[in-house]
């Protein structure tokens, strides 16, 4: 996730303002990834691959997506545009013609797995998988597979490698030391496996008296933010929790009475977080820009938790179905893997036995945060009445020579002043009439010949939504006090 400018007065409307930089996603937003949507087993391109239920979705580091193909008992890539087996087979189906599964480490071409659900890659691009039904974590190196912690016994105990125990262990990942979270789903805990397999169970404090927030029911998966606080799709509660220095906050999700069976019901519901219902969410997806992508599982939905605290739906609905196009004619059945790279969303859908990906198209106000959050600590009074004005960090920017400008119903800002108002650095090369922006790690390059980019009076301008996408920040439009608000 990742990418503006003006010249003294604008007369155009505030609408077209508002236009100019609020554009929508288009026609071919959600499509499928592997392209067949049935369930089977086969490798080859993507218009021939199979696959049958898939489950947890990452990236390795060479670009290639990782999964759990969960019903065939085994860990596929997709490399390109091939589907291949990474490590997993079986030879024997049951009475319903699904592969059976089976615990055996050795060779990946020989060993089994028993209905793995999610997987994570670590710095020295070992695989480890939440192997579901055989109560264990795996581990994928070098062309071999080992059982790095639990045994085939379900139970809870802490210990190294065999020696300790796990219940259907359901999402996995790996943070910046290498250290494995595992959403132990059947004993309601979230557990640690450092780099010798030794298995801790995490101490969690509620951050409020009124309600225990630590108490998990069912967790079914696990995600860090690169700050490495932990998020937990924490199921049978309904809720999507956070947990910052070992304290839980709720991030989303009602507060409910538990049902006969001991779980919260399930609802759909978008608005305050607080206050928005899920029917139990099975992946969650957390972006560098703070948006966290929920696969509201029985609900057949993406949900989004927006940086204002507010819960939106973002493609399908309550209906199960099978669609590609637009977002609002987008469905699904049964989501539970959520993986991001490179402006994309990528999307296992389960009971469609298909992965799907979905464009991230940040000029969708969908993503922005409720003008009043963005406006709240900004002093309106002192912005300048005759131009498009912008905020960054609370405060009015104020621009010299060059402000905005106007081009072809389009709004472009001095990429220099607005980018280091975020904090990045800017340099120019003018032989290759280029802009250098570098911002929290990364540098984006841009082409002042390129249709997002003008240059007036000697000063380079970009388009808002271009440059704020690139940088993976938000964008709001104020439109009382003609104010672009952007948001980090």
């Amino acid at each position: 996730m990742k990418s503006f400018r003006k010249i003294a007065v604008c007369t155009f409307t505030l609408a077209m303002v508002f236009a100019s930089i609020s554009t929508g996603f288009g026609a071919e937003d959600v499509s499928y990834y592997t392209e067949k949507s049935e369930p089977g087993f086969q490798d080859g391109s993507l218009t021939e691959a199979l696959v049958n239920q898939p489950y947890g979705l990452t990236f390795d580091s060479a670009g290639n997506l990782v999964f759990a193909d969960t019903y065939n008992n085994r860990i596929r890539m997709i490399s390109g545009a091939e589907v291949s087996t990474v490590a997993g087979t079986s030879e024997v189906n049951d009475l319903l013609g699904f592969p059976l599964g089976g615990l055996k480490d050795g060779n990946v071409i020989s060993s089994y797995f028993n209905k793995p659900r999610d997987l994570a890659v670590n710095s020295a691009g070992d695989i480890f998988v939440a192997d579901t039904q055989n109560h264990v974590v795996r581990k994928i190196s070098k062309g071999t597979v080992t059982t790095f912690a639990g045994k085939n016994t379900p139970g809870m105990k802490d210990g190294k490698g065999s020696a300790a125990l796990f219940n259907m262990p359901s999402g996995i990942a790996v943070d910046g030391q290498d250290r494995i979270y595992v959403a132990d789903t059947l004993n309601n805990a979230i557990r640690i496996i450092d780099k010798t397999g030794t298995v801790s169970t995490l101490k969690l404090v509620s951050s409020e008296s009124t309600y225990d927030y630590s108490i998990l029911n069912e967790p079914s998966d696990v995600a860090l933010d690169r700050q490495g606080n932990l998020y937990i799709a924490d199921s049978g509660n309904q809720m999507i929790k956070k947990v910052v220095d070992g304290k839980v906050y709720l991030l989303a999700g009602a507060v409910g009475p538990k049902n006969d069976l001991g779980y919260v019901e399930g609802g759909f519901s978008d608005g305050k977080a607080e206050n928005a219902e899920f029917n139990f969410p099975k992946g969650i997806c957390v972006l560098d820009n703070g948006l966290v992508f929920v696969a509201d599982t029985w609900n057949h939905s993406l949900r989004l938790i927006k940086p204002d605290h507010t819960v939106v739906t973002f493609a399908g609905d309550v209906k199960a179905e099978d669609a590609v196009g637009n977002l609002s004619q987008s469905r699904f059945n049964g989501p539970s893997g959520l993986a991001y790279s490179q402006g994309y969303l990528y999307v296992s859908d389960m009971w469609n036995s298909s992965i799907k990906k979905i464009k991230l198209n940040y000029g969708n106000p969908v993503f922005d945060p409720d003008v009043s959050f963005a406006s709240k600590n900004i002093d309106f009074s002192q912005r300048d009445k005759t131009i498009i004005n912008v905020a960054v960090k609370g405060k009015l920017i104020d621009f010299e020579d060059v402000t905005t400008v106007n081009i072809g119903g389009k709004t472009y800002f001095p990429i220099r002043a607005i980018a280091e108002s975020l904090g990045a650095e800017v340099r120019y090369d003018a032989a290759k009439r280029t802009a250098h922006v570098r911002y929290e790690g990364k540098e984006i390059s841009y082409s002042l010949d390129a249709p997002d980019m003008k240059v007036v009076n000697q000063r380079s301008l970009v388009h808002i939504r271009t440059l704020a996408g690139d940088l993976g920040v938000f964008v709001t439009w104020n439109q009382q006090y003609n104010t672009v608000i952007l948001t980090q």
